[in-house]
């Protein structure tokens, strides 16, 4: 697969890594990996640029642009809905557009990049295979579309696991129910066109267990926390012919993981312990997402509840569209669909670990008996239905609560409960390490899912910023009582720490 620099980039590092595959200076009509750098000589001429990416994206190439935030956001392609706070984003537009942050350290290590370019190339060729494929081995219908141009109405459902699994099983289902036999190289291409108008997905966060947090202010920082999480987005379209007022976009969020390791975690042996009546190490995990800019470095944007308390006298004011910041842009009437983990009873808390999306509508195909074949693919889908398969979940020692006291964000706390956890180690005479008691103690995996719905008439024309934000503290404790961000009166307690990661995306519907 070829690498195209246009304007000269030494991608010599690169093509190593790639087993040295040829240098272009222009789009091939073939799968590709376009390198753009957003240095000064390009942004003088933004607008070509944009273009080229954008022809290069039709081509089914896959796109490394790096550079400054700023200059990034003018690059992006106008059919992009989402785009990532980044200086490294990668983008592929087959079967649906998928767009990826390199951050921190990763943006400037070579091989990382070639590793998530190959992987985007890879998913991209497998759901065109996965079409192919399923087009070879169906029969043709009686119904099945012919070969000249065609409107007809569909209706089918996916049930992704994930929201990169979206658009892969929007497309192959829409393929299905709309030609119901094989498609043609030209049909193909122009159905992976209009795929990524309709679903676009990618990943909003991606730790491996490596960074620290940053401090919350007032606190030393939590330097023993880390994060060892992937959560990915996806946008969907809806749109009512009836009734156009109801169009929308949903904006699905979800930590992807299960098993050992995944979540707030910490090293290797550094679990909680119970030494002279005290637990050191017990921590708490909190994720908060919203809208609006975020004030991370002002002390008066976090609260927590400690010793005793359960739950703080107010919520966090992390997010400027919760008390009316002018300079953020925030989307007009849009509400939370749902929100996983619910709320823990009796240790135990219901998960979401499928969901189920039913579309109806009609789709048009024109331009297939011309002369020289363009086929042109224009759908019009309503999303009908959102069901979720959920399951129970069983965290010892645990309590999980989300505030919905803010309208444009959520805060959902894992905290230990700090009496029970004491019981349990007094009851059993347990001493040193306790990290099998209660996920406080070792790995907390938050199976985090959230569905904003978000009104397409009332919030056309804006560029929205949304966050997620995910909040660490260690905590020691005497009995129901644990250490604050002050120095204890006994020296052997250390104060709490607190830390946080956070990931921003813009939602684009200014087109």
């Amino acid at each position: 697969m070829p690498i195209v620099a246009p304007a000269g980039q030494d991608v010599s590092t690169l093509r190593a890594t790639l087993s040295n595959p040829p240098v272009l200076n222009d789009v091939p009509q073939e799968p590709h990996l376009l390198m753009l750098d957003a240095n000064p000589a390009i942004m003088a001429a933004s607008d070509h640029y944009r273009r080229l990416i954008e022809r290069s994206l039709d081509e089914r190439g896959t796109i490394v642009m790096r550079g400054p935030q700023e200059a990034l956001a003018i690059l992006k392609p106008r059919h992009v809905r989402i785009w990532p706070n980044a200086t490294t984003v990668v983008v592929t537009s087959r079967m649906g557009t998928r767009v990826d942050a390199i951050k921190d350290e990763d943006d400037r290590n070579t091989e990382q990049i070639a590793r998530i370019a190959a992987a985007h190339v890879a998913r991209a060729s497998a759901a065109e295979a996965s079409l192919s494929q399923r087009g070879a081995d169906r029969k043709r219908s009686p119904r099945a579309a012919g070969t000249g141009d065609f409107t007809k109405t569909v209706e089918f459902a996916i049930r992704p696991a994930s929201p990169v699994e979206t658009c892969t099983a929007f497309g192959n289902r829409l393929a299905a129910s709309a030609f119901e036999r094989p498609l043609n190289a030209d049909e193909q291409r122009a159905l992976s066109r209009e795929v990524g108008r309709w679903c676009q997905s990618g990943t909003l966060s991606s730790y491996t267990g490596t960074m620290m947090p940053s401090p919350v202010p007032n606190w030393k920082n939590a330097d023993k926390a880390r994060l060892n999480l992937l959560t990915e987005w996806a946008l969907v379209r809806s749109e009512d012919a009836l009734a156009p007022a109801n169009s929308k976009f949903y904006f699905w969020v979800k930590t992807i993981g299960e098993g050992a390791g995944t979540g707030f975690t910490r090293a290797l042996h550094d679990t909680a312990t119970f030494t002279n009546n005290v637990m050191y190490g017990l921590a708490d995990a909190t994720i908060h997402t919203g809208w609006g800019r975020t004030y991370l470095r002002d002390p008066r944007s976090w609260t927590y509840p400690t010793g005793s308390e359960y739950w703080p006298h107010r919520d966090p004011e992390l997010f400027g569209c919760d008390f009316g910041d002018r300079g953020s842009v925030c989307p007009a009437s849009a509400n939370v669909v749902r929100l996983f983990p619910s709320d823990t009873f009796n240790n135990q808390m219901t998960t979401a670990s499928a969901t189920a999306l039913q579309f109806g509508g009609t789709v048009g195909v024109t331009g297939t008996a011309s002369a020289t074949p363009s086929a042109q693919v224009s759908v019009l889908l309503n999303l009908n239905r959102t069901d979720t398969t959920t399951r129970t979940a069983t965290i010892n020692l645990t309590h999980a609560q989300t505030s919905a006291a803010k309208h444009y964000s959520r805060t959902t706390r894992w905290r230990p409960d700090v009496p029970a956890v004491w019981d349990y180690l007094a009851a059993r005479r347990i001493t040193g390490l306790f990290g099998t008691a209660t996920p406080t103690a070792s790995t907390l995996n938050p199976e985090y899912d959230l569905l904003w719905q978000i009104p397409l008439h009332a919030n056309r024309g804006k560029s929205m910023l949304f966050t997620i934000i995910y909040e660490a503290g260690w905590n020691h404790c005497f009995r129901e009582d644990c250490a604050t961000q002050r120095q204890p009166p006994d020296p052997t307690i250390p104060p709490q720490t607190r830390g946080y990661w956070s990931d921003s995306v813009v939602v684009d519907l200014s087109s």
